[in-house]
């Protein structure tokens, strides 16, 4: 449905291919996870992917002057803005969130010291991109974070300790960014102003045209007439909004099956009456890992539509979905095995 109201575009086959490639890269990493071990090596994958773009934001962070600081450090300049920029990392984050817990049973100290620096530099390099919608996702990991390990008095203390060192670290490196936005957020902000309208705009042009929208091209340029800037030159605007994006340029049909996708994935599935109940157990963690996972791909979507394209948001959904399947497979079959 999207392919097909993208026709209405001059070159549809731009947007085209970037969702198809999008959809590419959840089917492999999905049929990529057989194994335990392979979900934890692809996490360390996207792990290290936040964490080099996390060391180059402190860096840059560093030697940047206070003005350009205050306008947020992007380690993605000619590539992404730096709103992109926790597109990369908070992948990693989640999922080096959930290896900390991991080794932390295991108690392999010199892998949690390892994650426990990774978060540092993580953290501070979102901090400094000055993206609240990133911060967003910063609370959200906690938060799936603190539920997914439960709420004993082990994981509060840990969840504490890592609050604690995340203030610390913010309040050494992006003090100054945090007061700025914290404030801009509190008085109003014109870019804050912009988005609400164009979220409001964006689902009305759908709704004006419900069955395919009115392709990607001409909804920015709605936009642009909408907000008030066409008469300035500026041709087109971005939705910053996934879901009134999708709505507005391909319709109803495209957002609906869009919805049933993720709702989809979130479904719990079958397990037989033998399966042993650490296993059911093992199976509803994934299965919050997952849905936790959704509700952050659903918050960063609220402000950004290249989330649709991120090969890491689109990689961490895909191992999760895969390894959830793998692990309902492996345990049917075993209580298969075991009856016969």
């Amino acid at each position: 449905m999207f392919s097909i109201a993208s026709f209405q575009d001059k070159n549809p086959l731009f947007e085209i291919s970037k969702v198809g490639t999008s959809i590419l890269v959840f089917l492999f990493f999905a049929s990529a996870v057989n194994t335990d071990r392979d979900f934890r090596w692809m996490s360390w994958g996207l792990l290290i992917v936040a964490v080099v773009i996390g060391v180059m934001g402190v860096y840059e962070g560093e030697s940047h002057g206070a003005v350009q600081r205050l306008s947020g450090i992007n380690v993605l300049e000619g590539l992404g803005n730096k709103n992109a920029q926790s597109l990369y990392t908070l992948p990693g984050l989640f999922f080096g969130t959930n290896l900390f817990l991991r080794y932390l049973r295991m108690r392999k100290w010199i892998l949690v010291l390892i994650i426990v620096i990774s978060i540092f530099f993580i953290i501070v390099g979102i901090f400094l991109s000055a993206n609240r919608s990133g911060w967003l996702g910063l609370a959200i990991i906690f938060f799936s974070y603190m539920v997914f390990s439960g709420f004993e008095m082990r994981t509060i203390f840990l969840g504490g300790l890592l609050m604690l060192f995340a203030y610390v670290s913010v309040d050494y490196y992006a003090s100054d960014i945090y007061d700025r936005k914290q404030k801009q957020t509190v008085e109003g902000f014109a870019s804050d102003e912009g988005r609400k309208i164009l979220i409001l705009e964006s689902l009305r042009v759908g709704w004006e045209n419900p069955l395919l929208g009115v392709g990607y091209d001409e909804l920015h340029a709605e936009m642009a007439r909408r907000l008030g800037v066409a008469r300035f030159g500026k041709k087109k605007m971005d939705t910053h909004f996934l879901f009134g994006y999708i709505f507005g340029a391909s319709g109803i049909f495209s957002l609906a099956f869009f919805i049933f996708f993720l709702i989809g994935m979130t479904r719990a599935l079958p397990r037989p009456l033998g399966m042993a109940p650490l296993e059911k157990k093992n199976m509803d963690k994934i299965r919050i890992l997952l849905i936790s996972f959704i509700l952050l791909y659903i918050s960063r979507s609220l402000f950004t539509r290249e989330i649709l394209y991120s090969p890491t948001f689109m990689a961490g959904m895909g191992l999760i979905y895969g390894y959830y399947v793998r692990r309902s497979k492996f345990s049917v079959s075993a209580v298969l095995i075991s009856k016969k």
